[in-house]
């Protein structure tokens, strides 16, 4: 991630610092991280909550494995004993991590990509960054990282030496790309086509299509 300070990220998240940090918000803001498995050590853990777990369950875990920030809700009580970790208490983890990405994209300000479509949006995304890798140094979304919570991720994964960025962005109801799309706030976008897919949430083809061109209305 581009260096932020732990101040400055509390600033844009509209947080509550506490613990460690409290008395040094120049020090750097670390990595972020939503998987207590796979946290490493000094990284962010923010307690996501999810459909199926709740982040909140899992942030004894992430301290134990080194986490040295916790994101949280909070209604949600700080763990005790952890004073020598940085916690940023917010009213919404998911919208703090949408809007830390945001903040990231805009500090960055280099071109961005975005890449949507009903098929091929992974091939088209490899493929576009093969292409431009040979010129610039590029970072793109990691797998189908491309939804509410993987483009946040993929936004986080941006560092100064990054020239460009290539995001996809996915969708199965309407309203998806358009939130995804004032996330990323893309300079370029390429929509590979419109197909009868999550059709359950579309009256027809052209509602479909026009859930796609909201990927037309960010930046």
């Amino acid at each position: 991630m581009i260096d932020l300070s732990v101040a400055e990220v509390a600033d844009a998240l509209g947080a509550r610092i506490t613990g460690n940090a409290a008395s040094d918000p120049a020090q750097v803001f670390p990595c972020v991280s939503i998987d207590s498995r796979t946290i490493r050590k000094g990284e962010c853990f923010v307690a996501f909550e999810g459909k199926r777990l709740n982040g909140h369950d899992f942030v004894e875990d992430a301290l134990r494995k080194g986490a040295s920030t916790v994101i949280l809700s909070q209604d949600t009580a700080r763990p005790a004993d952890w004073e020598d970790r940085l916690f940023l208490e917010v009213n919404d983890t998911e919208a703090a991590l949408q809007t830390l990405a945001h903040y990231v994209r805009q500090r960055w300000g280099k071109p961005l990509i975005a890449i949507s479509g009903s098929l091929g949006k992974t091939t088209t995304r490899e493929f576009t960054a093969t292409l431009l890798e040979r010129q610039f140094k590029v970072v793109q979304s990691p797998g189908n990282l491309n939804n509410e919570v993987g483009v946040p991720l993929s936004l986080l994964r941006i560092s100064a030496e990054h020239e460009m960025a290539i995001l996809e962005l996915g969708m199965s109801h309407p309203g998806e790309i358009r939130a995804l799309t004032r996330i990323c706030a893309p300079d370029s976008a390429i929509l590979t086509n419109v197909a009868s897919v999550h059709a359950e949430f579309f009256a027809d083809l052209d509602e479909i299509a026009s859930a796609k061109g909201e990927i037309l209305e960010g930046g």
